[in-house]
């Protein structure tokens, strides 16, 4: 998408969140280490996505298996749109309901767990 051929993205302004028209792409990869998983990277994501679905374009949060960063972060944007009020523990059950493929690993859920409480109010000015 951002073509670079290298095994690592390259560093400058798009390392860690690129952006062209209408579409956005995170460089996070899928560990255990919740370190390796920059809140900046987040919240610039979610805040590109909200840009985008106030603009009234159809949002598609993707990864590789569809199991976690995508899934994740599509979680993390409707907790901080008000779509999941709930506790994080709640959220997951009925995240799960909705979508049953989601099986996130420690780091992502870890990372999301840790910005639940922040979410609500990343758009607020």
């Amino acid at each position: 998408m951002l073509g670079y051929d290298t095994m690592g993205a390259p560093k400058g302004d798009d390392y860690l969140f690129a952006t062209r028209p209408h579409w956005g792409a995170m460089n996070c990869i899928d560990v255990k280490d919740v370190d390796m998983i920059p809140t900046k990277m987040i919240f610039a994501a979610l805040k590109w996505a909200k840009k985008e679905y106030d603009a009234g374009r159809t949002i598609l949060f993707h990864c590789n298996a569809g199991h976690s960063r995508g899934p994740t972060t599509a979680l993390m944007f409707l907790r901080a749109i008000g779509e999941m009020p709930h506790g994080f523990t709640e959220s997951l059950k009925i995240y799960r309901k909705l979508y049953p493929p989601y099986d996130p690993e420690v780091g992502m859920k870890h990372k999301a767990h840790m910005l639940w409480k922040e979410l609500p109010t990343l758009f607020k000015d």
